[in-house]
């Protein structure tokens, strides 16, 4: 598991046609996460990969690869507060009124 807060392991199916032979080449390479909801857009997170596990499917009926990735709980921590942030609705009373105001639709 990642010990640093840029780091991230990725875990692959053992079939991926693309790091089925390669899976050294993307060591200690970095990786970037975007966060882009709609027109809102936080600052890219960039983590080098200091890990490849690669782990056989037991669904011959998967419809697609299965990829995970890790990294630390205070990336996490940092990423479910701007989830929560952008999908939050907050009410408001104001003058006999309610209001919903939303990151990504402040009306209010």
């Amino acid at each position: 598991m990642p010990e640093n807060e840029n780091e991230i392991v990725v875990k692959i199916p053992d079939d991926y046609y693309y790091v089925r032979s390669g899976t050294e080449e993307i060591l200690n390479k970095e990786f970037i996460i975007r966060s882009d909801y709609e027109n809102y857009h936080v600052e890219d997170e960039k983590f080098i990969v200091v890990g490849v596990e690669l782990y056989k499917q037991n669904d011959m009926f998967s419809y697609g690869q299965s990829t995970t990735f890790y990294v630390t709980n205070e990336y996490l921590n940092k990423y479910r507060e701007e989830l929560n942030l952008y999908y939050s609705t907050v009410r408001s009373l104001f003058a006999n009124k309610y209001y919903e105001s939303q990151m990504r639709k402040p009306l209010f």
